[in-house]
């Protein structure tokens, strides 16, 4: 008996040969008694088998079992999927609900300012809007501190700037000709002054 036919035997006995292979097994079992009890052998051994995988078989309900201790063992050491699995429907619940009122909100404010822009106006920030307003650019030797001084001093309001060429946009409630002449007064500070409608 030859090592080549013990080999292809399980595969003759489960019907995979084909060809030359399984008529060099079938020759060599005719020739061989000794083979005919390995192939009852295997042939038992794959009724076994059969059986035994069909009565024991798992099936759907230990695949989820499976699952289900897959996923357990997964929240022991995933913190992020351990805090996942503790947020009950009601805290989801409740999330979706502010998220409503979030949306709610912006509608009644989109209600509320689209009218004015749709006329025409002009949103004003915090401060109020001006009439008027100066135009102003400080000596290039002016340190912050002197012209948040002069400002101050002076009740005025940066509305906008410094612009790319130094020039700085003022608001006053005072009156506005007083505010020119004073800033051009601080010619140490002030290089141009003038107001703009």
């Amino acid at each position: 008996m030859s090592k080549d036919i013990m080999e292809l035997l399980p595969f003759y006995v489960n019907g995979t040969l084909g060809g030359k292979e399984k008529d060099k097994v079938e020759q060599a079992i005719i020739d061989d008694p000794s083979l005919k009890d390995d192939l009852r052998y295997l042939e038992g051994l794959r009724r076994e088998v059969k059986a035994y995988e069909i009565e024991n078989s798992p099936g759907e309900l230990g695949l989820k079992r499976l699952q289900k201790s897959l996923e357990e063992e997964k929240l022991k050491s995933d913190p992020i999927a351990r805090a996942r699995s503790r947020i009950t429907s009601e805290q989801n619940r409740t999330w979706r609900m502010i998220a409503v009122a979030a949306c709610v909100l912006l509608m009644i404010q989109t209600i509320i300012v689209a009218p004015h822009w749709m006329q025409g106006g002009t949103l004003v920030a915090a401060g109020g809007q001006s009439e008027a307003e100066i135009s102003v650019t400080f000596a290039p030797d002016a340190t912050e501190s002197d012209i948040r001084g002069l400002l101050l001093g002076l009740n005025l309001n940066i509305v906008e700037g410094p612009s790319a060429l130094g020039v700085y946009h003022l608001s006053t409630d005072d009156d506005i000709q007083q505010a020119v002449q004073a800033l051009k007064s601080r010619d140490d500070l002030v290089e141009s002054a003038q107001v703009e409608k």
